[in-house]
């Protein structure tokens, strides 16, 4: 791949071709990394949303000015001392290999295809995390999201990454039968907000760790093995389905679990407690709690 180098020798513009090395404004299938380094001055992200084939920061101090979105269609790689200034967004829009080098990303980072998204570092993003599509991998380290997380209802979300939320926002699940399967931690000094709606959590460990937790008006669905670490979270309604799980409660709530599983001997082959199970988290469970084997 070549670097396309933008050089701003016309104008800020990202959308004018002179203001590139090549002399061609980057899109998503010209083989190129769309590349600012340290001599490349402020940019513009103007008219209408720009794709790349691959964009590399490495080097950049100066600002890029977020006014549409940038979709990237391979590599990404931030600079720890670039500018970000205006809203818009990231759209990761292929396979990618992903590179914050520091830098925490201000805005909305959307991954927006099925692929296999792979971190080379940790990411900290001060906007939404955006699971945009159906069936996206995402692979290593981990990602802190201060806004939140949204996932399209059907998503299945696969992969070894682990979600940390650290700020105030909505988690909106999916509802697909794969659900949202990455290790999710809740450690804030802000309040998370669960979407009053069904969202499947399935095989990972959700840990809560600190800040303000609302489930009012949610359920939270389980259909195969997973662990909560929860203590502080009072649950609203939760649902146990299918066959062989194995489900650990770190919560006293778990003798009420035990109490009632043992008058129901339907149950007894869908769902296994892990033992031991510690007794010194305090989660509640406020609403209904319903088993289908």
């Amino acid at each position: 791949m070549a670097a396309n180098i933008f050089d701003g020798s016309t104008d800020s513009n990202w959308g004018t071709a002179a203001n590139w090395s090549l002399n061609a404004v980057p899109n998503e299938t010209d083989g190129n990394v769309a590349t600012f380094d340290a001599t490349s001055p402020n940019c513009t992200v103007n008219s209408f949303d720009r794709p790349c084939n691959g964009l590399n920061f490495t080097g950049y101090t100066n600002t890029i000015t977020m006014s549409f979105n940038i979709a990237v269609h391979g590599s990404l790689t931030l600079g720890l001392d670039m500018g970000v200034a205006g809203s818009s967004y990231l759209q990761i829009n292929a396979i990618s290999t992903m590179t914050s080098n520091g830098k925490v990303w201000p805005n909305r980072l959307n991954f927006s295809t099925n692929a296999t998204f792979t971190l080379a570092d940790n990411w900290s993003i001060d906007g939404l995390l955006h699971i945009a599509t159906d069936s996206p991998t995402i692979n290593g380290f981990q990602i802190t999201a201060s806004a939140g997380l949204l996932c399209n209802a059907a998503a299945a979300v696969l992969g070894t990454t682990n979600i940390i939320l650290d700020g105030t926002g909505t988690v909106t699940l999916p509802t697909s039968t794969t659900g949202f399967r990455l290790n999710l931690t809740i450690n804030t000094a802000g309040t998370i907000t669960f979407a009053a709606a069904t969202g499947i959590y399935n095989t990972g460990t959700l840990t809560y760790t600190a800040g303000t937790v609302v489930t009012t008006g949610s359920t939270l669905t389980c259909t195969l093995a997973t662990i909560f670490a929860c203590n502080g979270i009072t649950w609203n309604n939760i649902s146990f389905s299918g066959t062989k799980q194995v489900i650990s409660f770190s919560m006293p709530i778990i003798f009420f679990f035990l109490e009632y599983f043992s008058n129901c001997s339907k149950l007894k082959d869908a769902l296994v407690f892990l033992d031991p199970i510690p007794l010194i988290n305090k989660s509640t469970l406020t609403g209904s709690l319903s088993c289908v084997s």
